[in-house]
């Protein structure tokens, strides 16, 4: 399993609660990578372990003033990075031309002095060979500026007009604005520079940079640049009078197209989004919010401290405004935002100055809309009384209704009035609506809330913390300055103080020295060193430095061998524990081991001695490939915790089959096989015959028994094979002869219905059949076969035997055998049946009297024979000496006409003569067919 590594680090005091940790705190702004820091280092229970990586500026410079209030990977290696500024370096004999650093980040962050000529994990951003440009003053993180899937960074230069955005690289390297090329681009305002060549200018163009996202939703990164001190002139067109220093912001939407935007110019108006103009006091900056309303555009907050939104009798309440973002070039007025955004007054008490600091925190009440946190660190006036500074979280809403803050309420410090029209005067008329809470500084004057910005979730509930800087803090020296994480507290409406700040609700970060400053900046990094906690960056430029504070512990690897593994005699488990990189230090604390999940006994907390642990069983409780683990963890919290995972093949005992239990049987009959393997198995056994399964049967006290019945008679080879379980190995019986015969099957005597018919009658013949209930039984008589019969449930086959010639006969009946039943052999009946000839039951001839020399039609009607059928067969008819033959069939129904052969010229006995056959016996009947006298022929 791999880990990512962290660097040795000094230790930094971190206070929860009232408490504060003061071990080994860094006392000077030098700072050098040295051995990790001992077990005593600061640990706060409530709050991440947290390590410091330092960078200090170089001589004569303000390092740490200015830093990203968010991240940015600018090379693609999947560690976030920042940027921080010394608008104060000096460029060769170019004194205040200002640079940037970008801070890397990776597994294996490095800091130290800058300008030394070691490497320390910055790369420089050197400001223009301009003495007092002052480049540098304000840095920020960018998104995708250009669409090439990595991160950009921009810096400004409030005294030439200039910013500049420096694009991402897969190797980043140093970049000299002078020379830019295709390394970014610049942004100027022509007309800001050409108001400062003349006396009297104040133009402040660059005074404040920061990144948007997606403004105007095309998938490019956005990003801002204000000019606090901007003029407008007068609007002949609107009649509006000309506002000074007011502040403008302009909202400059990404590109790939790396040519100079000078946001004067006409040419370049495409690429301004927005201008955003200031009312009654300095937008001293912008900064992105996340999608505050939740139409899916990035929105934007801007802060004015010096806005007097109550009147002269409330001054420097501050205010800030969120503006939504939208698809269409916008110029805003924040006097008049409308359904434009919103606006956030600062308390009417006056002199908190909100809107010194804002930035963007996520979503802290889980509705899908973006919260911000809006800054200011007051100040303190015998009249209207001490300020040790504030910031109100304002959460996310699509209601442009003006936002208001009471610092000290239980509810509703920050709110809006649910009415239709916007109210401006924070008396609600109608219902109050909790947009937030608010978070006072601890001591008067302590800068609380200068600098502000928002940080993933680091104490596992999933909302994400507020930071804030308060730069006057005095608890590690008049001055040091602190950083201040206060936990997200959604549902919360009320103020948290932070002077009563307690593990539960946050921790405290305190400069390194008195002077140091820290809290002039500050930024939520996300994921710097890639340990899966995010990491803070805070600027002190007191003392000339800037640091990324390391949230979490340090990360561990852990790796685990075994050796000589049985079930019967155990083995050694050895797990060793490394820092993820050289110079981390021996980590200590405890493995536990485990095999499939579960502890193994007497190693659930084996301690760790020069990075290893042994665990030496002498029984394992499962065989085979098994998954063992190595869970280590630093009580400390100077380690993070660490597993290992190893499959490993254990020896299993060695286990044996005997097969026993029926041999023979007849096939329907249960046979009953065994299997016995080691008594303390567990599992089951199965039964195959050849390649066939006939079944299984779980294995009860080393037995296990199956039952087996074959429906048709068979032989096999019968064997059984035990697959083994978590501690026996696999084995097989030696194969056994199974024979299955065929059922006996016995029959009676055969039985007939009569012992005498005559021909056409068809008696039955039956015979019991003992063995089978079902099956086939063929009758016969002598070597004719009568048919089959089925045998049915009651064991009984039952024939009505074929018209049978007439003859003498004996019925024998025999079973026809299958895969399941025998043959058996012939059973006869116990007399004989005898057949005689059927007999006409009457005979008769009809005649009509015919004309003389016709050919008359006789009718001959024999009856029934004796058996119940009608007679069939040839009928001679005889008119006199004339013959004629005709056939009777079955369909005639005994009844048949006959022509005479010739003409009658006298009357003449007919006789009809049934000739029978060897099963009808013949017979015969006449009468007189009368014909009249030949008529006498006419005289003519």
């Amino acid at each position: 399993m791999n880990f990512s590594f962290r660097p040795a680090r000094a230790a930094v005091s971190v206070v929860a609660a009232a408490a504060l940790v003061t071990s080994a705190l860094i006392a000077t702004p030098a700072f050098a990578i040295a051995a990790p820091p001992s077990p005593a280092g600061p640990s706060v229970s409530g709050a991440p372990a947290v390590s410091e990586i330092r960078w200090t500026g170089e001589a004569g410079g303000d390092l740490g003033f200015a830093a990203s209030r968010s991240s940015c990977d600018v090379n693609g290696d999947g560690f976030l990075d920042t940027i921080v500024g010394d608008w104060w370096w000096k460029r060769g004999n170019t004194a205040n031309a200002g640079a940037a650093y970008v801070l890397l980040g990776g597994a294996e962050p490095v800091g130290g002095p800058i300008g030394r000529g070691t490497a320390v994990g910055a790369v420089r951003i050197d400001g223009p060979n301009s003495a007092n440009a002052f480049a540098g003053l304000s840095v920020s993180c960018l998104g995708d500026v250009n669409g090439d899937g990595l991160d950009d960074v921009i810096l400004g230069s409030n005294r030439t007009q200039r910013t500049w955005v420096v694009l991402g690289a897969k190797d980043f390297e140093p970049v000299d604005v002078d020379t830019i090329g295709g390394r970014g681009f610049e942004v100027t305002n022509s007309a800001a520079v050409a108001e400062n060549a003349a006396p009297g200018g104040s133009a402040n163009f660059g005074y404040a940079v920061s990144g948007l996202g997606d403004v105007n939703g095309d998938g490019l990164a956005d990003f801002a640049i204000t000019d606090n001190l901007y003029d407008r002139p007068a609007n002949p067109e609107t009649g509006a009078a000309a506002a000074s220093n007011i502040g403008r912001v302009w909202v400059i939407a990404g590109s790939g197209d790396v040519t100079t935007i000078d946001v004067a110019a006409d040419a370049h108006a495409s690429r301004v989004l927005f201008t955003i103009d200031g009312s009654g006091g300095q937008i001293i900056s912008a900064e992105d919010a996340g999608d505050v309303n939740g139409d899916g555009l990035a929105d934007i907050v801007l802060g004015s401290y010096g806005a007097t939104p109550w009147g002269p009798s409330a001054p420097v309440a501050g205010a800030a405004y969120a503006v939504f973002g939208a698809t269409t070039r916008q110029s805003v007025d924040v006097a008049h935002l409308g359904t434009q955004g919103f606006a956030v007054y600062g308390p009417q008490r006056g002199r908190d100055r909100i809107g010194t600091s804002i930035a963007a925190i996520g979503d802290i009440n889980g509705d899908g809309k973006a919260d911000f946190v809006v800054g200011g660190d007051g100040v303190p006036n015998a009249a209207t009384g001490p300020r040790a500074g504030g910031a109100a979280v304002v959460l996310g809403s699509e209601s442009t209704q003006t936002v208001f803050t009471t610092p000290g309420a239980s509810e509703n410090a920050v709110y809006h009035c649910a009415e239709e029209t916007t109210n401006a005067s924070g008396a609600c008329a109608g219902a109050t609506v909790p947009r937030g809470y608010w978070i006072d500084g601890a001591v008067d004057n302590d800068k609380f809330g200068w600098s502000a910005a928002g940080v993933e979730d680091l104490n596992g509930d999933g909302v994400p913390e507020i930071v804030l800087g308060a730069w006057g803090q005095d608890s590690g020296g008049t001055n040091a300055g602190a950083l201040y994480v206060v936990y997200g507290t959604p549902g919360f409406s009320g103020t948290i103080a932070t002077a009563a700040l307690d593990s539960a609700a946050g921790f405290r970060i305190d400069g390194a020295a008195a002077g140091a400053q820290l809290g002039r900046s500050v930024g939520g990094i996300g994921d710097f060193d890639g340990n899966g906690v995010a990491d803070l960056v805070g600027g002190a430029n007191g003392t000339d430095y800037a640091s990324v504070y390391l949230l979490g512990a340090t990360a561990t690897e852990a790796t685990l061998d075994t050796a000589g593994l049985t079930v019967a005699t155990g083995g050694t488990l050895t797990a060793r524990i490394a820092g993820a990189r050289a110079g981390a230090g021996v980590p200590s604390g405890t493995v536990s081991f485990a095999q499939a999940g579960v502890l193994v006994p007497g190693c659930e907390a084996i301690p760790v001695a020069e990075g290893v642990a042994h665990c030496n069983v002498t029984s394992l409780p499962r065989g085979g490939a098994q998954t063992f683990s190595a869970a280590f963890e630093d009580s400390s919290m100077r380690f993070s915790a660490s597993t290992a995972e190893l499959t490993s093949d254990v020896e299993k005992l060695v286990s044996s089959t005997v097969l026993s239990g029926d041999a023979v049987a007849t096939a329907q009959d249960e046979l009953e096989f065994i299997a016995t393997v080691p008594s303390d198995a567990t599992g089951e056994v199965v039964f195959t015959a050849g390649s066939t399964a006939l079944g299984t049967a779980p294995i009860q006290n080393g037995t296990a028994t199956l039952a087996y019945s074959s429906p048709v008679a068979t032989t096999f080879q019968l064997s059984v094979r035990y697959a083994g379980d978590a501690r026996y190995g696999e084995s097989s019986s030696k194969p056994r002869r199974i024979t299955i015969g065929l059922v006996p099957v016995t029959l009676s005597a055969v039985t007939v219905d009569a012992t005498k018919a005559v021909y056409g009658v068809r008696p039955s013949a039956a015979v019991r059949v003992s063995g089978a209930a079902s099956g086939t039984v063929l009758f016969t008589a002598g070597s004719r076969e009568l048919g089959t019969a089925t045998v049915n449930s009651a064991g009984r086959a039952t024939l009505r035997l074929p018209t049978l010639p007439v003859g003498s006969y004996r019925v024998a009946a025999e079973y026809i055998g299958d895969d399941t039943f025998a043959d058996t052999a012939k059973r006869y009946s116990t007399g004989t049946l005898q057949i005689s000839k059927a007999s006409v039951r009457s005979a008769k001839v009809t005649t009509k009297a015919a004309k003389y020399g016709t050919r008359p039609t006789v009718t001959v009607t024999l009856g029934k024979l004796n058996s119940g059928a009608y007679p069939t067969g040839r009928v001679v008819a005889s008119f006199g000496a004339a013959k004629k033959t005709v056939t009777l069939t079955a369909a005639n129904k005994g009844v048949i006409r006959v022509q005479a052969p010739k003409a009658l010229k006298a009357t003449v006995k007919v006789t009809a003569q049934f000739q029978g056959s060897k099963n009808i016996t013949a017979t015969s009947a006449s009468a007189t067919q009368q014909v009249a006298a030949k008529p006498l022929k006419r005289k003519p």
